[in-house]
């Protein structure tokens, strides 16, 4: 397999950080800011290697464009800061997501799935990727933190999920504290919004486990669902076989 070439640095922060600089030149400048002001705001002078490497970053995410001495927001960055739709929000923090290049082949490579452990995630980046050993690891934690800001990929119970688009849920999943409990055969699922769907709701169909068991799904249950119910249950099952152990 042809290594890409991909031995630079990655963004001197991550996405998550870079959205909260440009949320401060829309709320302190709407939307424009001298580079001296951002650099004050930011506790840097506009010569420091700090100051120019962040600029860097929120460019190399296509969020900001400058103009001799100012600072403006992109389109892309006005979708993120002030965004239209819940939706037009994601998919705007997902294009800049995918504008670094090696967080598009990662996402890509990994989608639908889970990560490896970052040291072999490590190692696939510098065996697949080209990345320099002295990199690796920073592009591993960078890409972590930045697809957790997106919301494609998911912390759940010890493992990382890739998840196929930005979920509107975020990154984390929370492992429930109570095993949740019910009556002997009656239906149940636990969903977003943890509530009991009854068998004679028209809105709902039940699917038949056995004689005495049967899960109740919403008619608008959709793909994004099952994503997150598989995670919620892989977490119930484990949690159940580590009390029988």
């Amino acid at each position: 397999m042809a290594r890409k070439s991909s031995g630079n640095v990655p963004p001197w922060m991550d996405l998550r950080e870079a959205i909260e600089l440009i949320k401060t030149i829309y709320e302190k400048g709407g939307g424009s800011m001298g580079l001296d002001d951002l650099a004050t705001l930011m506790n840097h002078t506009i010569k420091s290697s700090a100051f120019t490497m962040k600029m860097g970053a929120m460019r190399a995410f296509g969020l900001v464009n400058t103009d001799g001495q100012i600072v403006k927001l992109s389109s892309l960055g006005s979708a993120i800061v002030a965004p239209s739709s819940s939706d037009e929000y994601r998919e705007a923090v997902f294009k800049a997501f995918n504008a670094i290049s090696l967080y598009s082949s990662l996402h890509q490579k990994y989608r639908g799935g889970y990560l490896p452990e970052d040291s072999f995630l490590a190692n696939t980046l510098q065996r697949e990727f080209g990345v320099s050993s002295e990199n690796r690891e920073k592009w591993v934690e960078s890409f972590k933190q930045s697809g957790r800001a997106v919301g494609v990929i998911r912390d759940e119970g010890g493992k990382i999920r890739v998840l196929q688009t930005p979920s509107p849920i975020g990154g984390q999943m929370e492992e429930t504290k109570e095993t949740p409990t019910r009556t002997k055969g009656e239906p149940w699922l636990l969903g977003k919004r943890e509530r009991i769907y009854e068998k004679d709701n028209e809105e709902v169909f039940p699917i038949i486990l056995d004689e005495t068991r049967r899960v109740i799904v919403p008619i608008n249950f959709d793909r994004e669902d099952l994503e997150y119910l598989q995670g919620v249950l892989d977490l119930y099952i484990k949690r159940r076989e580590s009390k029988k152990a």
